[in-house]
């Protein structure tokens, strides 16, 4: 079998803004190039050109990151041409064990080399005068678009005043374009980072914008995601110590395999620079809920991906509506950045996914269980009872699995009655260690 091989191509630099780009070559051909685009302004954020080997470290750790998920595609071993912390190589094979547990049919655990594998600490600004920093004093950075779960992370940790050692000193929030609004929807995505810098500004936080054509080559985006998004938090490990990216699932909730999950984003650290998943203890509902009293970030509320006008929300679509429905069963006013939902819309739902059943049961049992009466009710009930008809209830293609309190049974594999003898043996002492 061949060889992959990882190039960090030179900084392009042209009208204001600086792009980096990298070269993926497996199975002997070249792939489109990973380039990721910012201000020039943010280039004290990164390792000066003085010093090579920090430049190579950042770069290569971050391309590596963002690539992962084509290279276990490959199937074939790796080689980085530049520096790679040896730290983010180790985690990496825990990521790939996961990945390839999760979805074998499409991914390969692979061997990652590079020419050095240098372990050392960035200088970040402020440095000098900080030495020794707390938890809550730690710069950290978080990935940002305006929706519920990026919202209330920042909520948690700039707005909400509960005296929690979990709260992060976030100094930043980090939007992509070419993620949640394609790279030729511009002046959607100038409309949306004007209306993210308002409500970050309510809390002091910086904005950082950047655009990328990572998604373009991962079109697999509910498994890929997170390699793009902590890739472009890595970029800018210069200032930050933490990129924080906020849960979609809670806990109790878990859709494996997702993207970003509890289980494998911290797997995408390094010593210099730690990814954290955050806010997985709340469901969404829960999360609107707590944020009620932020109007800034409230008001303000973006969940949608089907909008004519790419940065706002339809009103329509899954996302839309079970925003909105959410809201209603918790009887908490329904943003200003949502327009009206009727009844007649709940019914002509369209686009549901399988993976999202679950939730529009949720939304149908609350809505029931808190004894609700008004009309928009029946029309859920109606068109829950006509998807459960035609979609299946357990996964989609890739094997999605919802983690639930329910799943008690410990799977279909470990049945009841097999649980039980098993533990009946162990307890008992005849167990089968003992046969020997």
């Amino acid at each position: 079998m061949g060889k992959a091989h990882l190039w960090i191509d030179q900084p392009q630099r042209s009208d204001g803004t600086v792009t980096l780009m990298s070269t993926l070559e497996i199975g002997g051909k070249k792939l489109e190039k990973l380039w990721f685009r910012f201000s020039e302004d943010l280039l004290p954020t990164l390792p000066t050109k003085g010093n090579a080997e920090q430049t190579h470290l950042i770069q290569a750790d971050a391309f590596l990151i963002a690539d992962i998920f084509r290279i276990m595609q490959g199937g074939e071993s790796c080689h980085v041409h530049g520096n790679v912390s040896p730290s983010l190589i180790r985690n990496l094979v825990e990521f790939q064990s996961a990945w390839t547990c999760w979805r074998p049919d499409l991914y390969k655990q692979v061997e990652i080399t590079a020419d050095s594998g240098q372990e050392f600490r960035v200088s970040r600004q402020g440095d000098n005068e900080k030495t020794h920093l707390s938890q809550r004093e730690v710069p950290c950075i978080a990935a940002f678009t305006g929706g519920v779960d990026s919202s209330y992370t920042i909520y948690r940790h700039l707005v909400d005043d509960t005296n929690s050692p979990a709260r992060r000193n976030i100094e930043a929030a980090l939007f992509v374009h070419g993620f949640d609004i394609s790279l030729d929807e511009t002046e959607a995505f100038t409309r949306a980072s004007q209306r993210a810098e308002q409500v970050l500004n309510s809390v002091k936080c910086k904005l950082i914008t950047m655009s990328s054509n990572h998604k373009s080559l991962n079109p697999i985006w509910n498994e890929t995601h997170i390699a793009g998004v902590a890739s472009c938090l890595t970029l800018m490990s210069g200032y930050y110590e933490e990129g924080l990216i906020a849960s979609g699932c809670s806990y109790n909730g878990l859709l494996i395999p997702w993207g970003s999950n509890p289980i494998t984003d911290h797997l995408l650290s390094s010593s210099n620079f730690r990814i954290t998943h955050d806010g997985a203890s709340l469901k969404r509902s829960q999360k609107m809920q707590a944020m009620e009293n932020w109007k800034e970030g409230f008001e303000s509320l973006w969940v949608c991906y089907s909008a004519v006008r790419a940065d706002e929300n339809c009103g329509k679509c899954p996302k839309c509506v079970m925003t909105i429905l959410a809201l209603r069963i918790m009887k908490i006013a329904t943003p200003s950045s949502f327009p009206e939902l009727n009844d007649e819309a709940i019914e002509k739902l369209e686009g549901v996914t399988d993976y999202q059943m679950e939730t529009w049961r949720g939304l149908r049992r609350a809505a029931i269980d808190g004894g609700i009466k008004e009309s928009w009710v029946e029309a859920l009930c109606k068109r829950v009872d006509e998807l459960e008809a035609v979609l299946p209830k357990a996964s989609t293609g890739s094997k999605v699995r919802l983690i639930t309190p329910r799943m008690s049974k410990v799977g279909s594999w470990f049945s009841r009655k097999r649980l039980s003898g098993l533990l009946r043996r162990t307890f008992s002492g005849n167990s089968p260690r003992d046969k020997n």
